[in-house]
């Protein structure tokens, strides 16, 4: 009897043990590597979104940057433009959350993320506001007390403008050259628009375009500060409308753009912009 009891309990024990091994296996298998599996694949797009975020956050503190050097751009709207960029940006931003305790929920997280921590079209939006903010800024720089190499240049580069001479200490009819207030550089030039003939010319300072002044087409004055270009464009003003007048005069930056008189109110609109629009174009790179 107690031999049978014995082998009783040695098979129910060994019944146990079978139990509890398939038991553990069906756990091992069903449960543990599944849960694994999922936290290393959560790891794996954890490491992913880090090193794409990191990456993100880069280009938007370069925007930042931009925007922090607080250089006057051309355009104030671009600022304002890439501002709402950065903003955009920052709430397109996507952050892995915690990784949770149930493999479900893990899952769940993996197929909300995986693929699709993308910020191409943002990234895009991004540097075209801020390439548009850089050259807005370029451009202001260089109606910002440009030499008078550049200005020279860049007169030279339009149709219709000819015998372009800049002003110097000892050719200079205003007596303003390197004064303090004064300009810093005075190019003239003849503009084919102008009939020359009728542009009166003493020789006093030479016969070409200095000394015809600006009616023979008209002049690009430069100063050291807004306020000095401003100075000078309201004594000019208080001549207009009299036989005094020496024809349009508009600042732009530090620059003083000037026009014959012997222009049409149009030409010399036309002749003006075409002049701006010379200083501010940028260079291919």
């Amino acid at each position: 009897m107690k031999k049978k009891i014995i082998v009783v309990a040695v098979i129910v024990a060994l019944a146990a043990c079978i139990a509890a091994g398939v038991g553990g296996y069906w756990w091992y298998e069903n449960v543990k590597v599944p849960h694994d599996n999922a936290v290393e694949q959560y790891e794996l797009l954890s490491d992913e979104v880090n090193a794409i975020n990191e990456a993100y956050d880069q280009v938007i503190a370069e925007a930042q940057a931009v925007l922090d050097a607080g250089e006057k751009p051309l355009d104030e709207g671009k600022i304002t433009e890439l501002q709402v960029a950065i903003s955009a940006a920052r709430d397109d931003r996507k952050e892995l959350p915690a990784i949770p305790e149930g493999t479900e929920e893990i899952l769940s997280v993996i197929d909300q993320y995986e693929g699709k921590v993308d910020y191409e079209a943002s990234i895009s939006a991004l540097n075209d506001a801020r390439k548009a903010l850089e050259d807005s800024i370029t451009r202001q720089k260089q109606i910002t007390a440009p030499s008078e190499e550049f200005v020279v240049d860049r007169l030279a580069r339009l149709e219709g403008i000819s015998g372009i001479q800049a002003a110097s200490e000892d050719l200079d009819p205003n007596g303003q050259f390197g004064k303090a207030g004064g300009y810093t550089a005075a190019v003239y030039f003849a503009s084919d628009s102008v009939n020359q003939s009728e542009v009166y010319n003493d020789g006093e300072y030479g016969y070409g375009a200095v000394g015809q002044g600006t009616d023979g087409g008209g002049c690009v004055e430069v100063y050291a500060t807004e306020e000095d270009a401003q100075k000078r464009n309201d004594y000019l003003a208080s001549y207009d409308g009299t036989v005094l007048a020496s024809g349009s005069h508009n600042v732009y930056g530090t620059v003083l753009v000037r026009t014959s008189d012997l222009l049409k109110a149009s030409e010399q609109k036309e002749l003006e912009t075409k002049i701006y629009e010379s200083l501010i174009a940028l260079d291919e790179a």
